[in-house]
């Protein structure tokens, strides 16, 4: 069932906390970044572009897909849930706010969705039937198609993914699902039967599967 949170708003936080906004609010500020009412156009896409190299976020600390025009960004807090997505593009957004328990497969997929919707290419929402996943899953490796081969550590309490020779850390949000925050990366485990474990790693831009690799 549901249960009430608390907001906290006068909690002394600054940035992060404190500051309201609504649905329109965040899709004024998404439409600006491909409006160029903030700034001149050069500079902005040269801030869009950027990357540190290791993270998914530029330096106006938006997610993104590496030469892409799509960019969104993401926050929980105490039972809130918020999404901004925007395609340059094809300057369009998606923006919506949520504050009840969303479900983790949920929330990537939903603006897959509606950006589906948006290309006149619906497709069904399909909810996961996820494993929880033994402790050699944690300490395995993968192969998986676009992202390559994707390597799980475990040790004590605290796991690791490395994808591309970039090492990130790894979350359990609940018995089944993990996620990324470095990258906005939802992974859970499907275990079909007689050919191991299978691993998902969706972001809002889609889903990739991969095999474990025996050694």
């Amino acid at each position: 069932g549901l249960s009430a949170s608390d907001s906290e708003d006068l909690e002394g936080f600054y940035g992060d906390c404190n500051l309201f906004f609504s649905a329109e609010d965040l899709l004024k500020w998404s439409r600006s970044f491909y409006s160029y009412t903030l700034m001149e156009e050069n500079e902005l896409h040269a801030l869009l572009q950027s990357t540190d190299g290791v993270s998914s976020f530029n330096a106006l600390h938006w997610y993104s897909l590496q030469n892409d025009d799509q960019f969104h960004f993401t926050g929980h807090w105490r039972g809130f849930y918020t999404m901004v997505y925007f395609d340059v593009g094809r300057k369009r957004s998606i923006v919506y706010l949520n504050n009840t328990s969303m479900g983790y497969w949920l929330r990537p997929q939903l603006v897959q969705a509606l950006v589906d919707i948006l290309n006149d290419d619906a497709q069904p929402l399909t909810e996961p039937d996820p494993v929880e996943p033994p402790m050699q899953y944690l300490n395995a490796t993968f192969e998986v198609e676009d992202l390559g081969v994707i390597g799980l550590s475990k040790i004590g309490d605290r796991s690791k993914i490395t994808i591309d020779s970039n090492s990130y850390d790894l979350f359990k949000v609940d018995k089944t699902y993990f996620y990324v925050p470095a990258i906005d990366l939802w992974v859970w485990f499907t275990n079909t039967s007689g050919q191991g474990p299978r691993i998902n790693c969706t972001n809002i831009y889609g889903k990739k599967t991969g095999e474990q690799i025996l050694r």
